[in-house]
């Protein structure tokens, strides 16, 4: 046993375990790679699980780039929406009351319904139905918002 100990003791590599913590050209810099990566696997399915609770988080950074909301925006919009629709979807009553406006003709409501919704009085309309219309109303350009009222028009003129 003692030549074990001896023969281990005379070797070029004695003490590298202890070297390996502090050097990335050790034999040991690899296994520190790979317990970084499963740090981060355990961190990357810690947010996809955070994600999955509020999966309005997840979507974010894509609506706001698709739309062009900034974050704060986004979340005031989505906040709205959520205290008028019932489970996600809006009914045209539901907008009409959102806008409170006093006077507005029924006729003006339904037709920007139609836009919104893609539907009838009797449809319902989601988030990014609701997103694309204010994409529109509020930061399109000039021929954007001409083309959401030619639309209007148009299918006005089905529903007659």
């Amino acid at each position: 046993m003692e030549e074990i100990k001896e023969e281990n003791h005379n070797d070029d590599n004695f003490g590298s375990e202890i070297q390996s913590d502090k050097s990335p050209n050790s034999g040991n810099y690899m296994d520190n790679k790979r317990d970084s990566k499963k740090r981060f696997s355990k961190l990357h399915k810690i947010t996809e699980i955070i994600s999955l609770q509020n999966p309005f988080d997840a979507q974010v950074q894509y609506y706001c780039k698709k739309y062009g909301f900034n974050e704060k925006e986004l979340r005031a919009i989505k906040k709205s929406f959520d205290q008028i629709a019932e489970k996600g979807l809006m009914t045209m009553e539901q907008f009409k009351e959102s806008l409170g406006l006093i006077g507005l003709n029924e006729d003006f409501v339904r037709k920007i319904w139609y836009v919104i919704s893609g539907g009838g009085p009797e449809s319902q309309a989601s988030f990014e139905d609701f997103l694309k219309y204010l994409k529109v109303l509020m930061n399109g350009t000039q021929y954007e918002k001409l083309l959401y009222s030619i639309q209007t028009l148009v299918r006005d003129i089905w529903l007659v």
